[in-house]
């Protein structure tokens, strides 16, 4: 079935009220996680699970539909178009309009450029407290969540020669190893979890090896969550 779009004059018209309208800040670590997410799948297979970033759409949303309010005698759309397809929300649908005006508003403020080279790669922090000394059983669970995941980046803020576990397995399975140096005072060294804020941030995902008590090592995980990473949490 082909439905209406918006002619190329209108989606122009559009993309400079949007722009006008909506601020994008390109320093946004939420902004540069949903761009990444919607550059690295196909357009049909595009899913937003964190609601926090999703705010975003709702405000393109609402910007176009501003602009239609204003443009109602506009001739503005055109037949046979292929391209109007929703995408699924935890707070509602966008459509495919609503999809490209946030990727090309992103890719007029250089965030493509900010983002390109982590694009193909899963980039993933693997944490195992103090209690963990199985490397074999870290092995095992590491392997198992990382099964399907292409182009792995282990993010480490111990040095390359180090004896920590996340190293050790990044070196066993050829993986490219990010290091980031140790935030001491604020988030370094608390019961075997070196730590730096940056890394959660440039995260896609999270492997955890833990008791489950941990006061500070919950914050990591809270803050995982709070940037919709993909969390991996074992017990033990």
């Amino acid at each position: 079935m082909k439905y209406k779009e918006y002619s190329e004059e209108a989606y122009q018209s559009i993309l400079s009220y949007v722009m006008k309208s909506v601020e994008i800040d390109e320093n946004d670590p939420y902004i540069k996680r949903l761009y990444i997410s919607a550059a690295r799948v196909p357009k049909f297979s595009i899913e937003y699970s964190c609601e926090d970033i999703s705010h975003i759409m709702l405000k393109i949303e609402k910007a176009v539909w501003a602009w239609e309010k204003e443009n109602t005698e506009g001739d503005f759309f055109v037949d046979g178009g292929e391209n109007w397809w929703m995408v699924k929300n935890q707070v509602g649908t966008f459509t495919y309009t609503t999809n490209r005006l946030f990727m090309d508003i992103c890719d007029i403020k250089g965030i493509k450029e900010l983002v390109k080279d982590v694009i193909d790669k899963y980039r993933v922090i693997i944490l195992a407290n103090r209690y963990v000394s199985d490397y074999e059983l870290l092995q095992e669970y590491c392997d198992y969540y990382l099964r399907k995941k292409k182009n792995i980046v282990v993010i480490s803020c111990h040095s390359s020669d180090s004896d920590a576990l996340d190293v050790r397995y990044a070196q066993d399975r050829g993986y490219e190893l990010d290091i980031y140096p140790v935030d001491h005072e604020t988030n370094g060294g608390f019961d075997g979890f070196d730590y730096n804020s940056q890394m959660i941030v440039n995260a896609d995902g999270l492997i955890v090896l833990w008791d489950g008590f941990n006061r500070k090592v919950k914050n990591v995980i809270e803050k995982a969550w709070e940037y919709d990473i993909e969390l991996y949490e074992f017990k033990i």
